[in-house]
């Protein structure tokens, strides 16, 4: 008799989970920046928690924080 062929269930890949704190450009401390997305408006803010230094920018619905957090990265390092 022949053995009946199970099939094994593919399993899911865990989701690579994106930075959320990031490190100031302005006071230089570590993991103090958060940046939040206004859908509504279609803006992005990051700000930093211990200087209080904020930067704003227009974002997409493909945009992520860690957009921001660039965008405001390559803002400082042009301005210099």
């Amino acid at each position: 008799m022949a053995k009946k062929k199970t099939r094994k269930m593919a399993q899911k890949k865990p989701k690579l989970k994106l930075e959320s704190r990031f490190d100031c450009p302005v006071c230089n401390h570590e993991n103090v920046v958060q940046c939040k997305i206004v859908s509504k408006s279609n803006s992005g803010v990051a700000f930093c928690n211990v200087c209080d230094a904020r930067y704003g920018c227009q974002v997409t619905n493909l945009d992520n924080p860690i957009d921001i957090y660039y965008s405001w990265i390559d803002d400082v390092n042009n301005k210099h």
